[in-house]
């Protein structure tokens, strides 16, 4: 049985999507890697995890578009979709992955020593505090501070 033109377009067109996506997560997944250096049985299940989810993406749009079937157009689409991921997408996402990478490691740094300088305020202000009620670190109290 023939499936109408629109039909086949559209199962197609699923499918080059989710050679984008499957593209996409890759390179995700070697970024993930490369910060992350997972050993053993750690990276053994980070690449049993991920090869779950290209599989079920796959499933997902397998079933989406073709409605299950699996054709020759569907690993035709798959193949179009990454490739055209890796030649027109691949350096785009990566610098801003990059980018965004960079992000979070300043605001990381940034958020620690706000955290840091707040905590040695914090005890400075709450030695003072002791020092000047008399202590509590029995009958003399705390050695006078030096400055």
């Amino acid at each position: 049985m023939t499936r109408p033109v629109d039909l086949q377009f559209y199962a197609f067109f699923v499918m080059v999507l989710a050679g984008v996506a499957l593209g996409l997560g890759y390179d995700t997944y070697r970024a993930f890697r490369a910060i992350c250096r997972p050993n053993g049985w750690i990276g053994a299940a980070a690449d049993l995890l991920f090869g779950l989810w290209a599989f079920f993406l796959f499933g997902s749009a397998l079933l989406l578009g073709n409605w299950g079937d699996l054709r020759v157009y569907v690993a035709v689409g798959v193949g179009i979709g990454l490739a055209f991921y890796h030649y027109f997408g691949r350096r785009p996402y990566q610098r801003a992955a990059r980018w965004v990478a960079g992000l979070l490691a300043t605001a990381t740094r940034k958020t620690r020593r706000t955290v840091v300088a707040w905590s040695a305020t914090a005890g400075k202000v709450s030695l003072s505090v002791v020092r000047k009620l008399g202590g509590g670190c029995g009958r003399r109290g705390l050695p006078p501070q030096d400055e």
